[in-house]
């Protein structure tokens, strides 16, 4: 009477199984093309409270180095993409990363290159009324041989009491430096919390 259970319940289960695995082998991947954006997307996007996208362009906008993009929908489901910042240069080029929110709604990323300094910026953008306004908060490479680093590839991560966390090339060992960006008076300070190649 045991191996006839047994067998009955192991006949149950590839009845049951097989319609799932005929599906899943005919089902093909559906997607939906939003938009079209030029510049290169090398990061994830970002939602905001109100369901709208937000990313940046590694190439692209005014001055072929880079842009900060919105992407909003209307009621019919099509999508709008509306530059907020084009870098030049001089305020960053080239942002990899991913851009980060914090309480308040202020946008938040990192340039790879650019900057007073030619080795990336951490940017703010504030919304208001009149639209976005857009602020280098940091420039890499302010002393002598980046010990604090530079060329960060990635976004940030919000730490602790308004406090950024993230990484970078370079460093006092040239190997990269995990740092922290927090607010000080009238500016923002970065602190290196570590650097790689240091020994314990």
């Amino acid at each position: 009477m045991r191996p006839k259970r047994l067998y009955i319940v192991y006949t149950l289960t590839l009845v049951v199984l097989t319609p799932l695995l005929i599906s899943d082998a005919w089902a093909q991947p559906k997607y939906k093309l939003l938009a079209t954006i030029d510049g290169g997307l090398w990061s994830g996007l970002t939602f905001d409270s109100k369901g709208n996208l937000y990313g940046v362009t590694t190439g692209g906008g005014d001055h072929g180095v880079g842009s900060i993009f919105e992407m909003t929908r209307n009621g019919k489901g099509v999508w709008t993409v509306t530059t907020l910042h084009s870098f030049d240069g001089t305020d960053g080029s080239s942002p990899n990363g991913g851009l980060i929110f914090d309480g308040a709604e202020n946008l938040y990323g990192t340039s790879a290159d650019g900057g007073a300094y030619d080795s990336g910026t951490i940017f703010e953008l504030t919304p208001s009324s009149d639209g976005w306004t857009f602020t280098v908060i940091y420039n890499f490479c302010r002393e002598y041989g980046c010990p604090d680093g530079g060329g960060p590839l990635a976004g940030l991560v919000r730490g602790r009491s308004g406090s950024f966390l993230g990484t970078a090339r370079a460093g006092l060992y040239d190997l990269g430096v995990v740092f922290e960006l927090r607010p000080g008076s009238g500016a923002w300070v970065e602190n290196v919390l570590y650097s790689f190649g240091s020994r314990p």
